[in-house]
């Protein structure tokens, strides 16, 4: 049955089919069948198993058939790929166009069944009045299913499965080209040379018991090379029919695009390196002329060599150096047989004997640096001094002196002594400056002495005479107005501690302040800011006693002092109903209350206005609460009475209130046999109250 929408118009075309009842009981045996032949699941059923029977397995997403034979699943062949689809969003009788996953190419791939009918596939992207549709990965139905439908979907991929090919099937049309890699050739396979592309670019391996490789000429008799192995050695051997052949070792010469010959064998023997014509057995020619040639080097595998070289070898009068490859040993000038012991390279010369570390002096010269060493035998170049004749300089300690006298060590010192004094003088730009020692240590700077240290240990900076005493030194800092000390931060002033005739102090060059100031009349000024104490501490008023490690005593410590505002309360005792004390009412908010603190005293002022006690009220007892300290200590000392006046007089002697250790309250007391005004009633009263009491 089928309900579908005309239009606009909203008319509703209701189609019914009516069917036999022997018809209905033959298609739904056929579902129920179907159902039974056809399942799906995770892993492969293993009962209720029939020849034939299809089952998709949803972890491999394969579909599998029975075989009846070997009592296997076995995995079906078939055009594609077979995928369990769905299709979104949910049906609700309104929408007709869903997306499918996994959708394919063509409507005919995919098998769509709804409430149990099969749907018709239909060519094109519109939406067909029968069955469905489809148009990319979605799917188009001819009319809506209702709310709740269900339906499943199955897709059938387009790629066709390949079986394996019979033996002896497959020709070299049906292979890709090149698709035969080195990997798919067994490493026993006999492939004959006439196979192989005579380019090889890799290299080649000879294996046998005697491997010879061999090139020789098309006829087999002339220009032959073989490489051969046997009995343990190694020959090259090389044959030329032709009378007076030799054998040449040449490479590429990229620059030139030649092959010049490297190494030359004659018939007869000789052999020449550099030439092709050697005179002799051996003949070195370095192929240049110019500056220090090396004709002929012997190398050591301990890195150790010895070169002889050659410097204007075209000349009639060459210069030949000898040396060990480092530097020159010897050098003889054929024109003047001058003999150096350095030419252009470094040299050195070891005075004393050799052998033994330190036994020996060592002078040399290091011609990259322009540099004399001296050290002793087994040591390091600077050791004892280097003279820097490029740059000037020498360097006791170092190799590498960074000024005119540069002086290194672990523990370095330099000397200067005189029988009466000693001087250091530093003279530059003009400006004559110098150190002086005698019993005393001077610095003079433009000629005149700016910093004195005594033997005592005071430093003076403007005079020569620096006080101090017997068990510390001093600094004395003297000027026509006084001293200064200046505390800088990266070249810019911060801080200055300074000292005057009359007045010294620590002035704040950020802020352009004086912090702190004390005159010669003995007062302590704070020009800026407030005096800080930390917590625990205080300001002692007892004397001084440096005799004692604890001067003073805790008792005369000032250690807390606040001042502030409150809120107090008046508490009215309720004589009728709960005898209970109970805040009074007010007509308005008027009640006020300021404290200071010194220590541990605590002064307080009090005023209530326009508050209002009623009858029930006791006329003789209330308190006054909310204290900004608890009274305290737990003794004696927490009693104190505070004096009070209400209405327009004070009390009589005997009235009062007193406090109670460990409270935030006061308390009225009346004197026996005193009179009392009452202060209970109308509206409009006011009460004040001022006193000390302690606290812990």
């Amino acid at each position: 049955m089928i309900v579908s929408s005309t239009g606009s118009g909203q008319v509703y075309n209701y189609h019914k089919a009516t069917l036999r009842e022997q018809d209905i009981l033959s298609i739904s045996s056929d579902i129920q069948s179907f159902g039974n032949r056809y399942r799906v699941g995770s892993s492969n059923p293993s009962s209720d198993n029939d020849a034939g029977d299809l089952f998709f397995n949803t972890a491999t997403d394969k579909l599998l058939v029975r075989n009846a034979a070997n009592n296997s699943w076995d995995e079906a062949q078939s055009v594609g790929n077979f995928y369990i689809s769905t299709l979104s969003p949910a049906f609700n009788g309104v929408l007709t166009e869903f997306t499918i996953t996994n959708a394919p190419t063509y409507a005919s791939q995919v098998l769509l069944i709804i409430n149990g009918v099969l749907q018709k596939p239909n060519a094109g992207t519109s939406a067909p009045a029968d069955g469905f549709a489809l148009d990319g990965s979605t799917v188009k139905l001819g009319g809506a299913p209702a709310t709740g439908s269900t339906y499943s979907a199955v897709v059938i991929g387009s790629t066709v499965n390949i079986g394996t090919p019979s033996d002896n099937t497959v020709d070299a049309d049906i292979l890709q080209s090149g698709c035969v890699s080195d990997a798919k050739v067994a490493a026993n396979a006999a492939i004959a040379g006439s196979k192989i592309n005579p380019a090889f670019t890799t290299a080649a391996s000879v294996t046998a018991a005697q491997p010879q490789l061999q090139f020789q000429d098309s006829d087999g008799t002339n220009q032959i090379t073989q490489v051969s192995n046997s009995s343990g050695h190694t020959y090259i051997k090389t044959r030329n029919n032709t009378s007076g052949g030799n054998f040449y070792v040449n490479t590429w010469d990229n620059t030139n695009s030649n092959y010049p010959t490297l190494f030359t064998i004659l018939n007869g023997g000789n052999c020449g390196i550099g030439t092709t014509s050697p005179a002799g057995k051996l003949e070195i020619n370095a192929g240049s002329s110019g500056t220090d040639v090396i004709v002929l080097r012997f190398d050591s595998d301990n890195g150790g060599a010895f070169n002889i070289k050659c410097s204007d070898a075209s000349s009639a009068t060459p210069l030949w150096k000898f040396d060990l490859g480092i530097s020159e040993g010897l050098e003889i000038d054929s024109a003047t047989t001058t003999r150096f012991l350095s030419g252009s390279g470094d040299s050195s010369i070891a005075i004393g004997q050799t052998g033994a570390a330190n036994d020996a002096v060592v002078l040399k010269y290091d011609e990259s640096g322009d540099k004399l060493h001296f050290y002793g035998w087994g040591g390091s170049e600077g050791d004892i001094l280097t003279l820097d004749n490029g740059n000037s300089r020498v360097g006791i300690g170092t190799d590498s002196p960074s000024w005119n006298l540069d002086v290194k060590g672990s523990n370095t010192t330099i000397g200067i002594e005189g029988t009466g004094w000693a001087q250091l003088r530093l003279t530059g730009g003009g400006s004559e400056n110098y150190i002086t020692s005698d019993d005393n240590l001077s610095f003079y700077v433009g000629g005149s002495e700016k910093v004195f240290i005594n033997t005592d240990g005071a430093v003076g900076i403007g005079t020569d005479d620096p006080r101090g005493s017997s068990t510390y030194q001093g600094l004395e800092i003297s000027g026509t107005s006084g001293g200064v000390v200046t505390f800088s931060v990266n070249e810019t002033e911060k801080w200055n501690i300074y000292g005057a005739d009359a007045v010294g102090g620590v002035y704040d060059r950020v802020n352009t302040r004086y912090n702190l100031k004390w005159h010669s009349d003995g007062d302590v000024e704070l020009p800026t800011g407030n005096l800080k104490v930390a917590s625990g501490k205080g300001i002692m008023f007892s004397p001084y006693d440096t005799t004692v490690s604890t001067p003073g005593s805790d008792s005369n410590l000032l250690d807390d002092y606040e001042e502030g505002t409150f809120n107090p309360d008046l508490i009215a005792y309720d004589v009728n109903n709960s005898n209970a004390w109970e805040n009074v009412t007010f007509s308005s908010v008027s009640r006020y209350g300021k404290y200071t603190k010194i220590g541990n005293l605590v002064h307080i002022n009090i005023y209530f206005a326009n508050f209002h006690i009623d009858s029930q009220f006791d006329s003789k007892l209330a308190r006054v609460g909310n204290f900004p300290f608890t009274v305290g200590p737990s003794d004696n000392w927490g009693y104190s009475i505070l004096t009070y006046a209400h209405g327009q007089a004070m009390e009589s002697t005997g009235h009062g209130f007193y406090t109670n250790p460990g409270q935030t309250y006061a308390t009225s007391v009346v004197a026996s046999g005193t009179s009392y005004n009452t202060w209970s009633g109308a509206s409009g009263r006011y009460l004040m109250l001022s006193g000390t009491y302690t606290v812990a």
